[in-house]
């Protein structure tokens, strides 16, 4: 029985990351790095691939569960037949190494409760060697090692280390998890890991204090900005796009990809929000991952990199996984990072633009690099990529990347201009003469008069929800009449039953079969679309049912299915959540829409 995607719950601590079910069972953890060979992995296939349950031997009754207020901590009261427990579970990111401790608290009655642990490291193909000793479970394979330690006996039936416990009203065990290197001697156990539970609740929630904003939806913006500050890689400053691969936008489908790895793109647009959230720790500490990673040259900008600033992410397919309901193939690593997106290299001088409107002190070494962009785009904005969505067909010319090479050239020229950074006189006339010129292509090759709107590609026919993003990039405003029927024409044929598709894959080949889910950031941009051009009672319904769909913890995944009603894709996702407190932002009239707008 396969587990809903949105009936898992996120644990992360900047590091590393774990999907729990509503049933109290771990079926993925990916530790000590986001991106690492996964320890459990039972999300994508079953039991023999790996994951930790911890749940009532009578069954579950009623399931309730919450992040503590401001934080990442998870609280799961399940009530059974024989009592109720609670299940506290973290992943703090106050501990050196990245651990994983779940503490079960005997609430009303007398519970039993089933322990079962399945390690089958590097996503299920290696059965670990298990040692008990001096109270300790001690798993190696390979390169890992994983060390627990609990407070009851856990013993050993074939692969599985198991326990079964009967907890009375008052009482309470815990297990604690931690990774090795396995050539290394193991951690220490943790001397009180109630206590380290508490220090990680008192973390988050000073993170979450800092946060500035006081307006409608502030606790669906503050959920939102604890998933980013949760994909943050904390050692480097990168942000993951999420802490999942191959969770597939059509169930049964192909369209399964890895997302554990930083997105210039969703990284740059993280660093809008951010800054309005008054998180400049965290704009800087990219800033600097960004330096470090491309060495502020163009040339070595690339859409995708690892959490430390990895080039080499390769797409394999895990061919034993069976894929999520069925759903294959199962990838690791991400192709995306070979291709050429134009538009990347908008979105990260953009951000970088913002930083400094927004007082973040200058960085020399990120002007040099938003200087390099702009000379490299005099020679390489006419080439044509695979655009925002990275589809898999031949490239193009596609508007939206036009439109975000034009943003990088507008931003470098505005950051000289405003902020005195250093340019010759002849370099920023050059500049100028650039920005017009792809103004003017955009505009006479981007526009189709017989549809009245501009479109996907030069020359084409197909519409692209990418481009409700124009009238926020300030290259035409929001009450421009192509604008507008822009997204009134966005509206009729890309809009079901409330929902919007990225674009008609049965009119474009993306080099793939089947279809997908509407995409969530979309429909977020949408809303924000409609609220600049003034229709801020459809803008605000449009972005509500975005707010209804997500699950009890106020995650969301990538994609949604109105007809199975289910959430699709990568689970959770930055792109989505960002798209989530950018619109609150603009609705507050002091977001991301007005700042690039120049509203």
């Amino acid at each position: 029985m396969w587990t809903p995607i949105e009936d898992y719950a996120l644990l992360a601590d900047g590091r590393a990351a774990a999907l729990v079910s509503r049933t109290g069972a771990i079926e993925w953890l990916c530790i000590p790095r986001f991106d690492h060979a996964a320890a459990m992995a039972a999300m994508l296939g079953d039991e023999q691939h790996g994951m930790w349950v911890v749940a009532p031997v009578n069954g579950p009754r009623t399931t309730e569960r919450a992040y503590r207020d401001g934080g990442m901590v998870l609280d799961t009261t399940i009530a059974a037949d024989d009592g109720t427990i609670r299940i506290t579970d973290c992943m703090p990111p106050t501990t050196d190494d990245p651990c994983v401790i779940r503490r079960v608290e005997g609430l009303e009655g007398s519970t039993r409760v089933h322990v079962q642990i399945v390690m089958s490291m590097d996503y299920g193909t290696m059965r670990p060697v298990v040692r008990h000793e001096d109270g300790r479970v001690l798993a190696l394979a390979g390169p890992d090692g994983l060390a627990i330690d609990a407070d009851i006996e856990l013993l050993q039936h074939e692969q599985s280390t198991v326990a079964d416990v009967t907890v009375e009203a008052g009482e309470s065990f815990t297990i604690v998890l931690n990774h090795y290197e396995s050539s290394q001697a193991p951690p220490p156990p943790l001397a009180d890991p109630g206590a380290v539970i508490d220090d990680a609740e008192r973390w988050w929630r000073d993170w979450s204090d800092q946060l500035e904003f006081d307006g409608d939806y502030a606790d669906e913006l503050e959920r939102s900005m604890l998933v980013l500050k949760a994909m943050i890689y904390a050692p480097t400053g990168g942000i993951v796009t999420s802490p999942t691969t191959s969770l597939p936008e059509e169930l049964g489908g192909q369209r399964n990809w890895d997302y554990r790895y930083c997105w210039m793109r969703d990284s740059a647009l993280s660093m809008y929000v951010l800054m309005l959230g008054g998180c400049h720790d965290e704009v800087r500490a990219w800033r600097r991952w960004l330096v470090r990673t491309t060495t502020a040259r163009a040339n070595k900008l690339q859409p995708v990199f690892g959490p430390a600033g990895e080039r080499r992410i390769d797409e394999r397919t895990a061919h034993w996984l069976p894929g999520y309901e069925g759903s294959t193939p199962v990838n690791l690593g991400n192709g995306a990072g070979q291709q050429f997106q134009l538009d990347a290299y908008g979105e990260v001088v953009d951000a970088l633009y913002a930083a400094d409107k927004l007082g973040l002190e200058p960085d020399e070494e990120a002007w040099a690099f938003q200087k390099d962009v702009a000379d490299f785009l005099q020679d390489h904005w006419t080439r044509p990529g695979q655009g925002i969505w990275e589809l898999r067909g031949p490239p193009r010319q596609y508007v939206h990347s036009k439109l975000m090479a034009w943003v990088a050239i507008d931003r470098v020229i505005r950051s000289a201009e405003e902020f005195g950074h250093d340019v010759d006189d002849e370099t920023l006339l050059d500049w100028k003469e650039l920005r017009e010129t792809i103004r003017q292509e955009i505009e006479e090759r981007g526009w189709n008069e017989e549809i009245g709107a501009f479109t996907q590609v030069y020359g084409g026919q197909d519409l692209d929800a990418a481009l409700l993003l124009m009238p926020q990039t300030g290259f035409l405003p929001p009450d421009d009449e192509r604008v507008v029927s822009t997204v009134e024409a966005i509206q009729r044929e890309l809009v079901r039953d409330g929902w919007i598709w990225r674009f008609d894959n049965n009119a474009v080949d993306d080099g793939l079969s089947g279809g997908e889910g509407a995409f969530i950031a979309c429909q977020c941009w949408l809303a924000d679309a409609l609220f600049m051009m003034g229709r801020e009672d459809e803008a605000r319904e449009t972005f509500e049912r975005v707010l209804e769909v997500s699950n009890d913890l106020g995650l969301l995944s990538e994609e949604y299915d109105p007809r199975p009603a289910r959430l699709l894709g990568n689970f959770p996702l930055a792109l989505t959540h960002l798209a989530v407190a950018n619109a609150i932002h603009n609705f507050s009239g002091e977001g991301p829409a007005h700042h690039r707008a120049g509203l």
